[in-house]
């Protein structure tokens, strides 16, 4: 029996961007690991959903772990990302979430989608979602995410949720 614990300390270290930097949100998929081509759903929850214009997602198409044939990133527009107030207050004040389609030529690697709004700002301090794709997962995952999240339902049987109580 797996545990859901979600991503590895060394996986966020190694994505960290601006807003991670003093901390930040993430978005958390509802499955281990990805093939190319597979359809991602991601969600997260945010204390504000400051932002200027929609916020739009993007995935890095270079792989996250040192890669000498790039030398920077490739980005694919994933889409419109959805906002919603789920009067829960702090840092669950919004959910955020996102579905989309990988590119069906995705190299495996580990991967980040990052979340902005229209100007290229970070929506709150939602930094984006790590994915794992054409690979076996090391590490536990850690999900939080409130025990009433509807995705949870889709988590595979041997995931067990750690969440916060609502």
């Amino acid at each position: 029996m797996r545990r859901i614990t979600i991503v590895a300390a060394a996986f966020l270290g190694t994505i960290a961007a601006a807003p991670a930097l003093a901390g930040g949100s993430w978005m958390y998929p509802s499955e281990d690991t990805y093939q190319p081509g597979d359809t991602v759903k991601a969600v997260g929850y945010i204390g504000s959903a400051t932002a200027d214009g929609p916020p739009l997602a993007r995935l890095n198409l270079v792989p996250i772990e040192p890669d000498t044939e790039h030398q920077g990133p490739t980005w694919h527009d994933l889409g419109p990302v959805k906002v919603a107030a789920t009067g829960l207050g702090g840092y669950l004040s919004y959910r955020v979430s996102i579905e989309f389609v990988l590119p069906p030529d995705l190299r495996s690697g580990y991967y980040l989608a990052e979340v902005r709004d229209s100007s290229g700002g970070f929506v709150g301090d939602l930094i984006g979602v790590g994915l794992v794709v054409g690979l076996e997962p090391t590490e536990p995952r850690w999900i939080d995410w409130p025990l009433g999240e509807p995705l949870i339902a889709e988590l595979s049987s041997d995931h067990r949720p750690s969440g916060a109580s609502q």
